[in-house]
């Protein structure tokens, strides 16, 4: 079952406004997972499909603002970016019932904090959506996006990938909650056939 099957008939069943939190109120979801992990490709496939969600990106506006060196701490991106990424999600807050925030979070403190402020600008239902991408797909992945990205030199990209692992193991040191600010905690495996059957699971 493709992609798109899938997501037309949860439409034409009435289902898709159920699974992602009601069409009727500001709702807004938050990817939660580590590098790697595939939020970023699903998201923007379910859009592509999906006309009704917005979509802001985290690492798209830092690419745009700052360029392709954003990932360098030199570049500024860490420091005021996320003012940048605010402002654009309170402009798509204004205008789209439903958002997806797709913003790295690693501890439950980052997860409380974003949820807060999503509801500050209008979310009244608040969603994590929890990848659990396996460990050896995250860093496969994460190897064939950086290597695709060419932001680092061939020498470091193996280093980059060993600190991707790094980052999954402590990431997983954070259990992912509904006490983290969250209406719903939905788990998401991207590695699915159909991901998007994921959305019908709940946390």
């Amino acid at each position: 079952m493709t992609f798109d099957y899938i997501l037309l008939y949860l439409l034409r069943t009435r289902t898709l406004s159920w699974t992602l939190g009601g069409l009727a109120v500001h709702s807004a979801y938050l990817t939660v997972g580590p590098q790697g992990a595939g939020k970023s490709t699903f998201c923007e496939e379910l859009v592509r499909v999906y006309p009704g969600l917005a979509l802001l990106s985290r690492d798209r506006v830092f690419e745009e603002v700052f360029g392709e060196g954003w990932h360098s701490p030199y570049s500024g991106a860490f420091y005021v970016g996320m003012k940048i990424v605010w402002e654009r999600v309170a402009e798509l807050a204004a205008i789209h019932d439903q958002l997806i925030l797709d913003c790295w979070n690693g501890t439950p403190e980052e997860r409380q904090r974003y949820s807060d402020k999503l509801r500050s600008l209008g979310a009244t239902r608040v969603e994590a959506w929890h990848f659990v991408t396996p460990r050896d797909v995250c860093l496969g992945w994460y190897r064939q996006k950086i290597t695709a990205e060419q932001w680092c030199g061939p020498s470091v990209i193996e280093f980059n990938v060993g600190v991707c692992g790094v980052n999954y193991d402590k990431f997983h040191t954070f259990p992912v909650s509904p006490n983290q600010g969250f209406d719903l905690v939905r788990t998401i495996d991207p590695t699915l056939q159909d991901p998007t059957m994921s959305l019908l699971s709940v946390a």
